[in-house]
């Protein structure tokens, strides 16, 4: 009796359980009523009541046991599901990437036993860098795998059917040991732009930004460049550069839009991600998400290839001026 009890507690029931196993209930009762009403002797009163309570018993737990597997078949027959779809573009020429094979893994819910195995689903882009899949809706977290590129993760919610979720990925190109990439997205149509701060060969300082997209030294050595401006949509904004010696090399982003209309909240209110790469490994996330008061967002420094997290947002007049 316990075994089958701690079965019926498992079992999961429709909102409508109740009204119809009541109403199964009244039509086995009225079926057994008619039989028995023709017995007449005590003797088979007595047996006419073992008769209707050992019915009864059955045709709830039969009414309990078929209601809970229709109730659950019809629950996994009409699961939710949701279409991801996007494209996977090279984060220095925003070039799209053909053959990339992206693993969504739907992430296990806290309920949920820690041997659960998530779901696992693939799709790979086709020759225009897109893809397209049917998933249950859900949280996902996406692999992005590529040869010649840096394998990257990202998270991937999925909605229900009738609103797509469409998805710009980026890949990084594999670099050298000691050569740096920032590569900068957002969420809101708004133009924001990468700036770096870093250390000129006549003692002074250099700033690289969209009207100064490249750093070369006398020499003829090539330090830094700006790999993409992007001034619409979503980014994104790539700066790739190699340290030279022990300067400081300062990252910040600048909302040129919050310039133009010279409103404090349009940088936060973009939730600007910068993806710190280093040789063919991401080593930093960085991400702007709370609200903060000001135009220009410096991420971090970097000195003897040691990153430090700056993370301070501030107010400037132009784009030059940023630290």
């Amino acid at each position: 009796m316990n075994n089958y009890k701690k079965a019926v507690d498992k079992i999961e029931f429709s909102s409508d359980f109740e009204k119809r196993l009541l109403e199964k209930l009244l039509v086995e009762n009225n079926r057994h009523k008619e039989k028995v009403i023709r017995i007449n002797s005590d003797e088979k009163r007595k047996k006419r009541k073992k008769l209707v309570y050992s019915v009864t018993a059955a045709a709830v737990a039969c009414a309990v046991f078929i209601t809970g597997v229709a109730f659950a078949v019809g629950r996994n027959s009409d699961t939710a599901v949701s279409i991801i779809k996007g494209t996977v573009q090279s984060a220095v020429d925003a070039k799209s990437i053909e053959n990339t094979q992206i693993v969504l893994t739907k992430k296990a819910l806290a309920q949920q036993k820690e041997d659960t195995e998530p779901s696992v689903i693939t799709a790979v882009t086709d020759e225009n860098g897109s893809f397209c899949v049917e998933v249950p809706t859900g949280e996902y977290t996406a692999q992005i795998i590529k040869d010649g590129f840096i394998e990257s993760t990202v998270d991937i919610s999925s909605q229900d059917k009738s609103d797509d979720q469409y998805n710009t990925l980026f890949l990084s190109p594999v670099m050298e040991e000691n050569t740096y990439r920032a590569v900068l997205t957002w969420e809101k149509d708004f133009d924001l732009d990468l700036c770096l701060s870093l250390p000129d060969d006549k003692g002074g300082r250099y700033k690289l930004f969209y009207s100064q997209s490249d750093y070369v030294t006398q020499s003829g050595d090539s330090i830094a460049s700006l790999d993409i401006d992007n001034m619409h949509g979503d980014g994104p904004e790539t700066i790739t550069f190699c340290p030279v010696g022990n300067g400081v090399y300062r990252l910040s982003v600048a909302c040129y839009s919050a310039l133009v209309k010279d409103s404090d909240s349009i940088l936060s209110d973009s939730k600007p991600t910068v993806t710190l790469y280093k040789g063919n490994s991401i080593i930093g996330k960085y991400t702007l998400s709370d609200f903060q008061k000001g135009n220009v967002w410096t991420v971090f420094e970097i000195r003897n290839y040691s990153v430090k997290e700056i993370n301070k947002v501030s107010t400037v007049k132009s784009i030059d001026e940023a630290e």
